[in-house]
């Protein structure tokens, strides 16, 4: 199993995952278009880098930043992908903390090549402090010890960051790949905005998101390294504070899916993702320094990390866990919330997965009814929200409990319509 592997890039909300195609559309911002990006990258644009990078040492240099421990079955793959870079000013810093797998034979013999330390660490958060510290880049990208960077990336980041220069964060989309490397789909990113990615709504790609050294120094050039798991998240949101960031697309990275991750230590679970999490909001919110505006969304946050988190469990085919932290994001919503659950939490006490029976009513035609609402009316969006976690979550319950929750669903979007 993998390194410290970050934020999971799964069931987040209206983020396209697709099959992959024979022929990608976008690869590292290229298309047969003139440009596919907001910034305006395009084919020719990386055509001239690639020249130019063999020529001029005026070229940014990007960071690929690669915290690992116990990764001797992909880190390889990882530093060859990064070798292969077509941009010429491109340093490989990796923080290996102390694994004892066969790692440190394999980075050794890359020495000259790359820029490593073997050491122990605190954990996650701590190897990419460390490494963070350790890099010169003007540009910077973490990318996972099992990850791999399509050969124009580097170069695709140059220009589009060259074209947006008032961003601090441009992130590109990802092709997935299996335990075995088997590129089994797409993804997607989502638009940015800032709010939803406070609340959960929206996970950034990390793998796939290119950082300004500039803005990150003024916010603090490293990562809380106290935090237990989701390095990534704090720091999105730190940098999310003072600065914009944009989806430009483009393949980037291909990103390697493990049904249960670990983080060289221990496997990395929905609880752990959580406690981090809420770890990282309470200080938000808490901070006298934050605009009322982003404290106003304390609420919106905790539903949007529980559903989040709901998602997750699901994901990893823990039903009983999915269920729980959908019924405490349901508790949010008012009196009949806490109602439905309490029942829900008293429903888990007797939980035993050989005796429920599936419900045979499908959530499909409401949750089609309220896109078209989700679209002009906030509250409804967050429902539908609620809604599309619910739908499987919920799959196993009794069918009394599942019109209960479906009714409450019905009568708080009728209220939102009038």
């Amino acid at each position: 199993m993998p390194d410290r592997e970050l934020g999971s890039i799964y069931d987040q909300g209206d983020i396209q995952l697709r099959q992959p195609t024979s022929q990608p559309d976008v690869e590292c911002g290229v298309t047969n278009q003139r440009t596919i990006s907001h910034c305006g990258a395009s084919a020719e644009d990386h055509e001239n880098a690639s020249r130019e990078a063999a020529v001029s040492p005026e070229l940014p240099l990007v960071s690929i930043i690669t915290p690992c421990q116990n990764a001797a079955g992909f880190i390889e793959q990882c530093i060859e992908s990064v070798l292969a870079q077509s941009h010429a000013r491109v340093e490989h810093i990796i923080q290996d903390g102390a694994s004892v797998d066969g790692t440190v034979a394999i980075l050794e013999r890359y020495t000259g090549q790359i820029d490593w330390v073997s050491e122990p660490d605190r954990g996650q958060a701590d190897a990419l402090d460390k490494a963070l510290k350790r890099s010169r880049g003007n540009i910077l990208l973490i990318l996972n010890a099992d990850d791999m960077l399509m050969p124009d990336a580097a170069s695709w980041a140059a220009v589009v960051m060259a074209r947006c220069p008032s961003e601090a964060v441009i992130y590109g989309d990802l092709y997935l790949m299996d335990e075995v490397g088997n590129v089994t789909g797409e993804f997607i990113a989502p638009e940015y905005d800032f709010p939803s990615v406070l609340c959960v709504e929206k996970v950034l790609p990390a793998q796939a998101a290119f950082i300004r050294r500039s803005a990150l120094e003024q916010v603090g050039l490293g990562t809380d390294s106290t935090l237990d798991t989701c390095p990534d998240y704090e720091m999105f949101v730190r940098l999310g504070l003072r600065f914009a960031m944009r989806h430009v697309r483009g393949f980037v990275t291909k990103y390697r899916y493990h049904v249960q991750p670990t983080d060289g230590r221990s496997p990395r679970t929905v609880d752990r993702f959580v406690r981090a999490k809420s770890l990282v909001m309470e200080r938000v919110f808490c901070d006298p320094a934050v605009p009322e505006r982003v404290k106003a969304l304390r609420k919106r946050a905790q539903t949007g990390l529980l559903l989040w988190a709901s998602t997750e469990a699901r994901r990893m085919g823990d039903s009983c866990t999915a269920v729980k932290y959908f019924a405490e994001a349901l508790a949010h919503f008012g009196v009949t919330g806490r109602l439905l659950a309490a029942g829900l939490r008293r429903y888990l006490k007797n939980w035993d997965e050989r005796v429920l029976y599936r419900a045979k009513p499908s959530l499909s035609r409401t949750l089609a009814l309220g896109r078209g609402l989700a679209s002009e009316l906030p509250h409804v969006a967050q429902i539908m929200r609620l809604i599309r976690v619910a739908t499987p979550a919920l799959g196993k319950l009794p069918y009394v409990v599942l019109l209960a929750v479906m009714f409450y669903f019905l009568l708080i979007m009728s209220r939102m319509v009038r």
